[in-house]
């Protein structure tokens, strides 16, 4: 089983966010308590295979925290990937320290966004580029060895060369693996606000293009495989618990805001940290209500974002008459190709622009 746990403490938002987050850090000793409760009560019987620790700002726990919330969940068997998330100026040697010899935890997933400290103030991150370098030094001495880190790419005001000297300098230090985004103006936050009143723009489709490739091809060249739309890993280093979002994988969900999905259902915990800890870990979640239609297009959607793509015999027979009709076209135009193992897949130049393929196959 594989078992998220949302930590949703922040010291500040930042500009592009739009998952949940609170800065009510009174409540942290109440949250952990709850997330081993709800644990018990929705997943007690299963025995973790990875537990991705995410946010929020899980590095803000107090590290006795962090350890009261491990231990309510891990098992004496050992687990493929433990994963959490952590900001730069949070990664100090006793939290690294810490984390490598006195925790199950293998992996650290660290927030860089940008190593230029402009970008990093206006997006209201709380470290600077020289923060994030000696992170990850601090990071390597304490003998981490699965380390990942996150670029955004499309800033506001952000060059070509910009980009460029970002991704060059993040492959020098030679993360393990490398997640890169182009930027999302999500309607909700502060950033959003701004594209709406005409202060910042999105960059251009060629610009974003541009960058997408040279993110392609300087990530190739040093030895990194393109797995999935926005993920880049050393052989061996993919993320192993990432991976189950995308190839259907049952997994558990902890905390408020997080999502879950087992036997085919999906619920989800609201974004409220003083309800969830009010309902002590049960009768919180909504059960979504998904038909048949929803979750081929889930799996279909899910599964053309990663370079091992579609297996055809997952369409249900009932679409099978619709998509075969939909990807031939997309075959003959080379919006779609077969891969060594006879899977469907959207070449890597085109990942970019996915939603417009995906539009074509989506049972409606």
């Amino acid at each position: 089983m594989k078992v998220y746990i949302h930590v949703p403490f922040c010291h500040s938002k930042c500009a592009y966010c739009d998952f949940y987050s609170t800065p009510r850090n009174e409540m942290m000793e109440a949250y952990t308590d709850t997330v081993g409760k709800e644990w018990t009560s929705t997943g007690g019987n299963s025995v973790p295979d990875t537990i991705y620790i995410g946010g929020g700002t899980p590095s803000s726990l107090p590290l006795p925290l962090l350890d009261r919330l491990i231990a309510h969940i891990t098992t004496t068997l050992p687990l493929r990937e433990f994963t959490i998330e952590a900001n730069p100026e949070d990664i100090t040697s006793e939290w690294a320290e810490h984390i490598a010899c006195h925790t199950a935890i293998d992996r650290v997933s660290m927030g860089i966004q940008t190593f230029d400290d402009d970008s990093l103030r206006f997006l209201g991150r709380r470290h600077t580029g020289a923060q994030a370098v000696k992170a990850i030094e601090t990071i390597r001495n304490a003998g981490i060895r699965n380390l990942s880190c996150d670029l955004i790419y499309g800033l506001p005001g952000q060059t070509l060369e910009g980009w460029k000297s970002n991704i060059d300098k993040l492959i020098s230090l030679r993360p393990e693996h490398i997640s890169a985004y182009l930027l999302s103006f999500e309607p909700k936050t502060r950033l959003g606000v701004m594209l709406r009143k005409g202060t910042v723009e999105e960059a251009t489709d060629e610009l974003a293009e541009r960058m997408y490739a040279y993110l392609c091809d300087a990530t190739r060249t040093a030895g990194y495989c393109h797995y999935e739309i926005s993920n880049f890993a050393l052989p061996g280093h993919e993320a192993i618990h990432n991976s189950s979002y995308w190839d259907g994988s049952d997994y558990i969900g902890l905390g408020p805001g997080a999502h879950s999905m087992v036997n085919g259902v999906r619920w989800s915990n609201p974004s409220s940290l003083k309800g969830y800890i009010d309902s002590q870990g049960s009768g919180f979640r909504v059960i979504e209500d998904e038909d048949a239609k929803n979750r081929f297009n889930d799996v279909l959607i899910t599964s053309l974002r990663t370079s091992r793509g579609l297996d055809p015999d997952m369409v249900p027979e009932e679409f099978r008459k619709e998509f075969e009709q939909a990807s031939s076209r997309l075959i003959l135009s080379g919006k779609l190709i077969h891969t060594p193992q006879q899977r469907l897949a959207i070449p890597e130049d085109k990942w970019l622009t996915s939603n417009n393929i995906l539009l074509d196959l989506i049972v409606v």
